[in-house]
């Protein structure tokens, strides 16, 4: 949403994307329970949820990414034992 006056940098921000990985690094995302069954058509497993960005580009409203990745770090095992 533009606002007349505001730079660039001040300007309200709202994004959304939608993130994927393969190889290695989708093998550690999927074992902290991140990743989908779904894959795009390059083969990139992609994240279960799109993340969100707000704010503005000086001030970029991260909460929501980082709520997703404390989640994934604090979820208990399959076993029932939590991580440690």
């Amino acid at each position: 949403a533009h606002v007349d006056g505001l730079p660039l940098r001040a300007q309200p921000l709202s994004l959304e994307l939608q993130f994927g990985a393969r190889g290695g690094i989708a093998t550690l995302l999927s074992t902290a329970g991140l990743l989908s069954a779904e894959k795009d058509d390059q083969g990139y497993m992609l994240f279960q949820q799109p993340i969100r960005f707000g704010g503005t580009l000086e001030q970029i409203d991260k909460s929501e990414w980082r709520d997703v990745l404390l989640k994934a770090a604090t979820r208990m095992p399959a076993s029932g034992k939590k991580r440690g």
